[in-house]
């Protein structure tokens, strides 16, 4: 009777196209790695958003110094009038985050896709302005700026008698 442990001819060809399927696998996978142009910590492989911990119970915008969304409002030395809209602006923002303004009197808009956003102050005074950015489930604070608004200018029309001679 033949001893099922002993290798036959069949086993020994497995076993052999396993091992060479194992070494052709192990050998792509490092000429694969070893093609690569740039090295692993290149910008282009590291995400819009770093964060150093996964710590969930931060603050908002407590983890700044490891995270970098773009994002910055334009125009900010313009003042708004009470009474008018006014047109906040973004330049440098990404497509993927969402942008929120704090605007200093209890309201808080997000911008449009186009990185624009029209708010009226209803009373004139000194307001702090602040952006926000959210992208994959962070908020970040990436701006504060100081908004006085002024009182609305009203020009008074005279009329004038007609005197006609």
């Amino acid at each position: 009777m033949p001893d099922p442990a002993a290798p036959t001819p069949n086993r020994r060809r497995e076993t052999l196209l396993l091992i060479l399927v194992a070494v052709l696998g192990i050998g792509g996978i490092l000429a694969l790695q070893l093609s690569r142009k740039d090295p692993v910590t290149s910008q282009a492989d590291r995400g819009m958003v770093q964060s150093a911990n996964n710590n969930t119970n931060r603050e908002s915008g407590a983890g700044e110094a490891i995270q970098r969304v773009p994002g910055n409002l334009i125009r900010e030395n313009e003042q708004p009038e009470a009474g008018r809209p006014f047109l906040f602006e973004m330049a440098n923002f990404s497509q993927g985050a969402v942008y929120e303004l704090d605007l200093g009197d209890g309201a808080r808009k997000a911008f449009n896709d186009q990185g624009t956003l029209k708010h009226t102050y209803a009373k004139p005074g000194p307001y702090t302005v602040t952006l926000y950015a959210q992208f994959e489930g962070e908020e970040v604070k990436l701006q504060s700026v100081q908004k006085v608004v002024a009182q609305t200018v009203q020009v008074e029309k005279k009329i004038t008698p007609i005197i006609d001679f």
